[in-house]
């Protein structure tokens, strides 16, 4: 049996890969959350591997936005615990001290912990995590790249593309009406 365009097109939609070792997808005003677990993961490693399915890191630019990752972080299994980080979508890498989003936009929000951002490692500590370095608490803390054992993995964020539905409708749709017309 030979395979159609529009069936091609259908297979690579359904496939469309989300990160691996992801959890539920919540949405929230609009946009979808995912925690993904990936222990050791660097910060650069997070992004590319966000990007390379479709999503980004997390940006949070309101302050219920950041209290819902933070229960989302509460309710993923393993998650809480001294000493545990998820890498966010924020970094001061391009200027010391300038925190800005990936999308670019400047921190209009911000929830660090009290002494944070402390580029306490030097000028190394560039990359936003939600951190819990207390019991029961999350906040944001600056890190370096790599933090290894500390880091559990990263929050995705995208806003789906209401056109995606649309055109996987419309190549259904195609399906059917050539299946009706027999083989090409």
């Amino acid at each position: 049996m030979k395979t159609s365009i529009i069936q091609w097109i259908a297979i690579a939609l359904l496939s469309a890969p989300l990160p691996a070792t992801a959890g539920t997808i919540y949405t929230v005003n609009g946009h979808e959350y995912q925690v993904v677990l990936n222990s050791g993961i660097t910060w650069t490693a997070a992004r590319a591997a966000a990007e390379a399915s479709g999503w980004h890191l997390a940006t949070l630019g309101t302050e219920g936005e950041n209290d819902f990752i933070k229960a989302l972080l509460d309710a993923t299994p393993g998650a809480p615990g001294v000493g545990n980080n998820f890498w966010l979508g924020g970094s001061d890498s391009d200027s010391e001290g300038a925190f800005r989003w990936i999308d670019g936009t400047p921190f209009s929000f911000t929830d660090w912990f009290g002494t944070e951002p402390n580029s306490y490692s030097g000028d190394g500590e560039d990359y936003l995590a939600m951190a819990q370095p207390n019991d029961n608490v999350w906040g944001w803390n600056d890190a370096p790249n790599d933090m290894g054992i500390y880091v559990l993995g990263y929050v995705v964020e995208r806003v789906p593309e209401p056109a995606t539905s649309g055109m996987l409708a419309l190549c259904l749709a195609g399906l059917a009406l050539a299946r009706r017309r027999g083989p090409a």
